[in-house]
């Protein structure tokens, strides 16, 4: 899992703020579509990706979408090229609360397995301890908007490293609501310029440690997109609710 297939990856350049990924760089990143909208995820295995819980409430009802409206395409960086796969189950973190984006998680099971190869296979799930400041870089990919409040999506992939930023700083700017033990901070905090934005809900934030890509956090909140002091929040998978959740449901557990 979380490996790159061989090549020219680089790594260092600077959706907001990002540079189009190249054709196979990330091959767990999934193209979420719900109704009219659209996230992203990170395939796990052959038949499950993880997402954000609120990329399938219903914004009106709050109520959870009928698996029929939700489609997932893989196996490459463009959205035109890439495979799709109709979704059997959706299952949302039991204690989500869609207020303050506790517990924002969810897996979907894709109809029929996936096929791995070069473009398309599983990201890893961090160690229990593990912390994403502790790695050697943390890319967010996604196909969403590079301008707050615009509508559709990217055709390509886009990537953008990001600083993880200091939690006392993020819950002093947001609150302990939003940002707490089950969340963290990435963005650059001082100057903005780099962040996930709409569209890039249930993306993964990876991590690269000993050349592998974990999923430390997954987009789903924020203000504004790329605004200085007002750094993204992600769902921290590493938190032991989260993590039990995923290694329960996709049976790793």
């Amino acid at each position: 899992c979380g490996l790159q297939k061989a090549g020219s990856h680089d790594q260092r350049q600077r959706i907001v703020g990002g540079v189009e990924a190249e054709s196979c760089e990330y091959p767990w990143m999934a193209f979420i579509t719900i109704l009219n909208n659209i996230c992203a995820g990170a395939i796990l295995d052959t038949s499950h990706v993880l997402t954000a819980a609120h990329c399938l409430l219903d914004k009106d009802t709050k109520m959870q979408v009928r698996t029929q409206a939700v489609h997932v395409r893989v196996g490459s960086s463009s959205v035109s090229l890439a495979k799709v796969y109709a979704v059997v189950n959706i299952s949302i973190h039991p204690l989500h609360d869609l207020d303050n984006h506790i517990n924002d998680a969810a897996i979907l099971t894709v109809a029929g397995n996936m096929t791995f190869s070069d473009c398309l296979g599983p990201i890893c799930l961090p160690e229990n301890e593990a912390e994403p400041r502790d790695a050697d870089i943390c890319v967010v990919a996604g196909w969403g908007t590079t301008i707050y409040g615009e509508k559709g999506f990217r055709p390509n992939l886009l990537k953008v490293e990001l600083p993880i930023v200091d939690q006392d700083k993020c819950q002093d700017r947001y609150g302990q609501e939003l940002v707490n033990e089950r969340t963290f901070c990435a963005g650059d905090y001082y100057s903005g310029g780099k962040d996930s934005c709409q569209g890039d809900s249930g993306a993964p934030l990876m991590c690269r440690h000993r050349g592998r890509y974990s999923v430390y956090g997954i987009v789903s909140t924020g203000r504004n997109c790329a605004k200085p002091r007002l750094p993204g929040i992600y769902t921290r998978v590493t938190h032991p609710d989260i993590s039990r959740f995923i290694n329960d449901t996709v049976g790793r557990g």
